[in-house]
């Protein structure tokens, strides 16, 4: 029997090797540019470089040479290397609503902070390193790199993963850490993004929402708060992605807390960076897990076809009456064609059953607020789904993974998009209020999502759309 293909169509995944973590995205020309963490050798985490590909549409790459491989002293490492970093064109032009306020210096260049890390005689040292391009396509290290060389006075040795942005012409980084036991995020400014002053502690936890701080990122809402994100380690809710919303003093280093949720309710979505096009926000997140996580299960689908790790599609994200919501980037809405739609009367006697022509596909499905059957349950190898109007939410059962619930708004009727792609499942609920994201390794060809109540019945809307090409 013919080996089934794990890999994805409409996600992005290397032509062959390990990726991980997004690195940086810019618009060029009519292509837009992700960078993201990379082992072109091997399909396993090891002395990453940083990839580099483009694409016009989000579903067809283009690989192009690696942005940087370990080569100096202070990124050269068997179990060290380039490490996450962020991408800004030094033009003025990457603040969105403060692009009026250039006090700054800039050339049109590009420039890639990231972490080197290194391991000597047992002892971790990891710094922030700076690299230019006049084209977007072939970077330089900066001569006198490394341009942060040690963590704060204080701070753990874990020290990565600098996000830059600019704001009140000023160039801001923030950067991820342990101090105290628990996660920290550190602030920096700089007017050239050579010379750095640290600000202070931004954040810090307090041991139930995690002990490290992975690939933070901070950017301004429309109702003069901030978001502050941030991939933390050991979170007591099993978080892997977290939001925080509060009221900054960047001057001052100041962040009040004010509320903070998951940014998406699976077990798989990490290392999330958002990034300004124009006056859109769009998110990039790594689909995957680490080892030494306790909910750990695998690396997913792909050893075995010469590649893993995927990331996750491109999100716009806005904020709107106070929530932040999240949906695929309007660039992906004409990539899928409507294949077929109606209403299913599902009943206890009767299951109501699909029969789709692949694993890849967008399935939306509604269900009425006051559903008299009270649960409908959707089985698809290999998740179970109990979808609750009446309990306003989504219980999510997937086959050797842990259990997630997935809240729905109150008073609403319950609209939920999944895109599945061979081995990969994100869920989108009430129009991007919530989501969901999971690896998985899939054993059919085709998916046949059967949907069943336990009484009543209930007339269930579906519509089944696939990518073009």
């Amino acid at each position: 029997m013919a080996q089934i293909t794990q890999r994805p169509r409409y996600h992005f995944t290397a032509p062959k090797g390990w990726i991980n973590d997004p690195n940086g995205f810019f618009f060029l020309d009519g292509w837009f540019h992700i960078f993201y963490q990379f082992n072109r050798e091997h399909t396993e985490w090891a002395s990453p470089s940083i990839g580099h590909s483009r694409t016009r549409d989000f579903i067809r790459f283009e690989e192009l040479a690696e942005a940087l491989v370990p080569k100096e002293k202070y990124d050269l490492s068997p179990s060290g290397g380039c490490f996450s970093g962020s991408v800004i064109k030094k033009d003025g032009k990457n603040s969105g609503k403060d692009r009026d306020i250039i006090a700054i210096k800039k050339d049109g260049k590009y420039h890639l902070l990231y972490t080197g890390s290194v391991t000597e005689n047992g002892v971790l040292s990891q710094t922030q390193n700076l690299a230019v391009s006049d084209d977007g396509i072939h970077f330089e290290r900066y001569s006198d790199n490394p341009v942060i060389p040690c963590p704060p006075e204080g701070a753990d040795l874990n020290f990565r993963d600098p996000k830059v942005f600019e704001h009140s012409g000023k160039y801001w980084m923030v950067t991820g850490c342990r101090k105290d036991g628990v996660f920290a995020v550190f602030l920096y400014s700089s007017a050239d993004l050579v010379s750095w002053t640290y600000k202070g502690v931004l954040c810090q936890g307090d041991g139930e929402d995690g002990t490290l701080a992975e690939c933070p990122d901070l950017y301004p809402l429309d109702d003069g708060k901030w978001l502050l994100t941030l991939s933390p380690e050991y979170n007591a809710d099993g978080i892997r992605s977290l939001g925080i919303i509060g009221r900054a003093d960047l001057e001052e280093c100041r962040f009040e807390k004010l509320t903070s949720f998951p940014l998406d309710y699976g077990p798989d979505y990490y290392a999330r960076q958002c990034y300004l096009h124009g006056e859109r926000r769009i998110a990039f997140a790594w689909l995957n897990q680490w080892p030494w996580m306790s909910h750990y299960q695998d690396h997913g689908a792909g050893p075995e076809e010469g590649w893993c790790g995927c990331l996750g599609m491109p999100r716009e994200e806005t904020y709107e009456d106070g929530v932040l919501m999240c949906r695929p980037v309007k660039e992906l809405d004409g990539k899928f064609r409507t294949d077929e739609g109606g209403v299913l009367h599902v009943t206890p006697e009767h299951p109501g059953v699909l029969s789709l022509s692949s694993y890849s596909f967008r399935l939306s499905i509604t269900v009425k607020r006051k559903c008299e059957c009270g649960e409908v349950v959707m089985k698809l190898d290999p998740f179970v789904f109990h979808i609750s109007p009446e309990h306003s939410c989504v219980l999510v059962l997937p086959e050797g993974k842990n259990s997630s619930v997935i809240p729905l708004e109150k008073e609403r009727e319950t609209r939920l998009d999944f895109y599945f792609d061979n081995s990969v499942l994100e869920l989108f609920a009430d129009g991007g209020r919530r989501s969901a994201s999971w690896i998985f390794r899939r054993k059919r060809e085709k998916a046949e999502p059967e949907f069943s109540v336990f009484q009543k019945s209930c007339d269930l809307s579906y519509e089944v759309a696939y990518p073009n090409g």
